[in-house]
């Protein structure tokens, strides 16, 4: 999980960051360790990638299961507590 944290923090743009901490933050309780896994994989796409992806709400990036995707995508429409 450490890993994540820190692949999740280390982003170009401040908006990308916020919204993969809270995706982060709402993995640590509901993602399985294979979800993990994927989660890791998904963090490893380039930034602007990943945020257009993020921000277009639209399919899911090559290589990441659409399971995953769409479990990512609400957890990071949530609003902030």
């Amino acid at each position: 999980m450490r890993r994540i944290e820190f692949q999740a923090s280390r982003r170009a743009t401040l908006e990308l960051e916020l919204m993969l901490d809270r995706l982060v933050q709402a993995a640590r309780p509901s993602f399985t360790d294979d979800e993990l896994t994927a989660l890791k994989e998904l963090l490893k796409l380039d930034d602007m990638t990943l945020q257009t992806a993020l921000l277009a709400r639209g399919p899911a990036p090559e290589g990441v299961a659409s399971e995953l995707w769409e479990k990512v995508l609400r957890l990071v429409a949530k609003p902030a507590p």
